[in-house]
């Protein structure tokens, strides 16, 4: 599904950040080469279950994001939670 989407938009998956709440949606994320940042919609969670399948950083909410430190994270590819 990723690599479809990015392939429609005319960019590289790996130029994408992907948002997603579940581990499974995270893991096909990652392996389409997305960015991925995972908001979890069933709580609680566990933090190293999303960073495990590719997520970059683990969020509750978009309000948590700093979207200037997360664009430096993926140029300089860190994770964080």
């Amino acid at each position: 599904m990723y690599i479809e989407a990015a392939k429609r938009c005319g960019v590289d998956p790996t130029e994408c950040i992907a948002f997603e709440d579940t581990l499974r949606g995270s893991a096909s994320a990652a392996a389409a080469g997305c960015a991925v940042v995972a908001i979890p919609s069933v709580k609680p969670y566990r933090v190293d279950e999303y960073i495990k399948v590719g997520a970059m950083l683990v969020v509750d909410s978009l309000e948590e994001i700093d979207f200037v430190q997360l664009l430096q994270n993926i140029k300089n590819k860190t994770c964080s939670t």
